[in-house]
């Protein structure tokens, strides 16, 4: 599991109200730089959600009346919240910008390292070329025909995810694409809760199915009959993909993407 590493925190109990009193500090390379508000949100946002994820996680595991209400502890709802952040705002921020000129949330120029790394682990690179996050047990399905997943994963695509030539798609997934399906489930509610078989069920969570859409531009057609805003494209689903990963090795591959993350902006303090 990730070792927290920019932050020191005391958490207090007065009755039954909990208070974080959080000092965040970064101390690397015999240097101290006081926490505020971030320099670099790709590197410093995550750092800041895994470390409120470890701190809840034993708080939400243990309140059972919680747990009672909601048929089950709250632990996929909290990974899933702080999960969106931690992936979104480094790709946002410097994954889609590379190669591109300056966008209006581009980061690269302040983690110039972050930037060259993200580039140099996705040019020609596949999950299997990164052996941290690749020996979790991710399992990938492609070219899956449209469904609503509002009704649950179908049994035939559970069926097809618990097997040796999944677990081996996603080992040969490019690592952008790998990135880009857990990106696109989080940020479009593409996130199928399943049990401990893969399976969508009314029990607890064990596994997370990550959904994303492959989208088709069609000829643009303008009809203002009607006076209507004639759109530029017509984005048509072509299939989904599909990634499933059990949640306790999900929180895993927080921990060691966030530490990922880090490490470049402990490669540029050591430069300063």
């Amino acid at each position: 599991m990730f070792k927290l590493s920019v932050a020191e925190v005391r958490l207090c109990q007065t009755g039954s109200t909990k208070v974080v009193d959080a000092k965040y500090t970064a101390k690397n390379m015999g240097k101290e730089r006081i926490m505020g508000i971030p320099n670099s949100y790709s590197t410093q946002l995550p750092d800041r959600c895994h470390d409120l994820l470890m701190l809840l996680l034993p708080i939400v595991q243990a309140d059972k009346r919680t747990a009672a209400r909601h048929r089950g502890a709250l632990t996929t709802t909290l990974t899933l919240a702080l999960a969106t952040p931690m992936l979104t705002v480094p790709i946002e921020r410097i994954q889609k910008y590379l190669g591109q000129d300056e966008g209006y949330a581009d980061e690269r120029f302040m983690s110039p390292e972050l930037a060259q790394k993200i580039e140099v682990a996705i040019q020609g690179k596949k999950l299997q070329d990164h052996p941290i996050f690749s020996e979790l047990g991710w399992c990938f399905l492609q070219q899956v025909p449209p469904f609503n997943v509002a009704h649950g994963l179908p049994n035939k695509h559970a069926e097809a995810l618990s097997s040796q030539a999944a677990r081996e798609a996603a080992l040969d997934l490019t690592f952008e694409t790998f990135l880009n399906c857990i990106r696109n489930g989080l940020s479009h509610g593409g996130v199928v809760y399943l049990d401990e078989r893969g399976r969508t069920s009314v029990g607890e969570a064990s596994m997370l199915c990550f959904v994303s859409a492959r989208q088709d531009r069609t000829t643009p057609h303008c009809d203002n009959r009607h006076g209507r805003r004639c759109p530029t494209v017509v984005p048509k689903i072509r299939d989904l993909r599909l990634l499933r990963i059990s949640e306790s090795d999900f929180r895993e591959f927080l921990g060691r993407w966030v530490e990922w993350l880090v490490q470049s902006e402990l490669a540029s303090i050591a430069a300063e």
